[in-house]
């Protein structure tokens, strides 16, 4: 599954120094990958490409993560019944 987002700042100012700071724009691209069940269960990947355009500086900074992910089914199970359980309540 691949995402796309977008982000934009202009006319921020430091809060403490009172100076403008740099107009910004942010592309950032996401592709997850999950391997098919049976292999290891819970586990999943997510390439996040992230370029910055700031005002002041040439070209785009990059920012480039590898994340992976497992969820652990001893807690799966007990966190999702405590939070049934919470919602549920009244």
């Amino acid at each position: 599954m691949g995402r796309f987002f977008f982000a934009s700042g202009m006319d921020a100012v430091n809060p403490t120094s009172r100076k403008p700071e740099p107009d910004e724009r942010e592309y950032d691209f996401d592709v997850s990958y999950e391997p098919p069940r049976g292999w290891i269960e819970g586990l999943s990947f997510r390439v996040r490409v992230g370029l910055v355009q700031q005002s002041g500086s040439a070209g785009l900074l990059p920012d480039i993560r590898l994340i992976m992910n497992y969820e652990l089914p001893v807690l799966k199970g007990r966190l999702e019944r405590r939070l049934r359980a919470w919602w549920q309540k009244d």
